[in-house]
């Protein structure tokens, strides 16, 4: 399953906010299938498995504005740097789940995602 290192950070505290009723809907059976099946996660820099059910979206997040996708691609790098692994990597999700709560705090939330709509809900847990 691919999935963008930043939406791996949202989805410790996803409380069903989101773009659309359909986004909000794929983004809680993909939190559903991580926690139920555990499966081999890609992570990747580039749409993935949430942004198909995002209204933003055309092959990239290109909707929010033309540098758009480029901000968000930012945003998934940092968090690679900081998870120190590399593009493409490959983990059970269970392992990935357990790397982000020892290496991302609220500390690296507040830099990298200081200009999210949603970062008020990823500091309140």
């Amino acid at each position: 399953m691919d999935m963008r290192a930043h939406h791996l950070i949202c989805m410790r505290s996803f409380q069903g906010n989101g773009y659309s009723a359909n986004f909000v809907d794929n983004f809680q059976k993909v939190i559903s299938k991580i926690n139920g099946e555990n499966p081999v996660i890609k992570i990747v820099n580039c749409p993935d498995v949430i942004c198909k059910a995002c209204p933003h979206n055309k092959n990239g997040c290109i909707k929010k504005g033309p540098k758009s996708e480029v901000k968000v691609r930012n945003k998934d790098n940092n968090f690679i740097s900081l998870l120190k692994l590399d593009l493409n990597n490959e983990m059970k999700a269970n392992e990935l789940i357990n790397l982000i709560n020892e290496r991302i705090t609220n500390i690296e939330i507040k830099d990298i995602c200081k200009e999210c709509e949603w970062l008020k809900y990823c500091l309140e847990n």
